[in-house]
């Protein structure tokens, strides 16, 4: 499996790039494959917070706080865990969380 997924990757990293060389303005295509990618992203974000953010209203002390307010800290405490991976040495802390 682990083949077929290095050449998915590979053949969509060359595929896409000369498909979009081909089509009518290609910068504009180029953009808007962009800008979807950055929607994704932001999309894929609002499920993870609501992911934490769910369970911790259960308990009687999370409850007691405003869901704006419990937002912004757990987007702050998830933050804080993510700025060690954008240092030199963040490929270190990656496998120290992935094994």
């Amino acid at each position: 499996k682990q083949w077929y997924q290095r050449r998915v990757a590979i053949t969509a990293g060359i595929a896409y790039p000369t498909a979009v060389a081909q089509m009518p303005l290609p910068q504009l295509w180029a953009a808007a494959f962009f800008f979807m990618m950055v929607l994704l992203a932001i999309d894929s974000e609002f499920g993870t917070i609501e992911a934490c953010i769910g369970p911790l209203q259960d308990y009687p002390f999370f409850q007691r706080i405003r869901r704006e307010i419990l937002c912004l800290i757990v987007c702050v405490i998830l933050c804080l865990l993510g700025l060690p991976m954008c240092t030199q040495s963040g490929i270190y802390v990656f496998v120290l969380w992935d094994t």
